[in-house]
């Protein structure tokens, strides 16, 4: 069996949803690429904030709603929309399934919590 392998990183074609470009350069190095050379980070975080100061409620209540699991991803968000924005997040939690939520998700999320964030389970 002859297994594909990314020409740049070596991620190999067993990895769920990954895909190669003709050269055999996987998705994520694309992206990551992307990232550095053709978006302007600086117009898109002037976006954030203007978006931001116009749904921000200055104490009257949230925010912004922000899907939460107890992974990085969100807890992140949440957390850059609180202490850089001056945002109001409440946090959702919908991880019933077993297939999806982990012990370690519920050790995290309960700290998070715990670190003052406001979470509907």
């Amino acid at each position: 069996m002859n297994v594909k392998m990314c020409k740049k990183c070596a991620m190999l074609e067993t990895r769920p949803r990954i895909t190669f470009n003709e050269e055999g350069i996987c998705g994520a190095c694309l992206w990551s690429e992307e990232k550095k050379t053709e978006i302007n980070w600086g117009k898109r975080e002037q976006e954030l904030q203007e978006l931001c100061n116009k749904y921000r409620k200055n104490g009257a209540g949230f925010d912004c709603i922000v899907p939460v699991s107890g992974g990085k991803d969100g807890s992140m968000i949440a957390h850059k929309l609180k202490t850089k924005y001056g945002m109001t997040p409440l946090c959702i939690n919908i991880n019933h399934s077993p297939e999806v939520n982990t012990e370690m998700n519920d050790i995290n999320l309960h700290n998070f919590i715990n670190s003052g964030f406001d979470c509907l389970r």
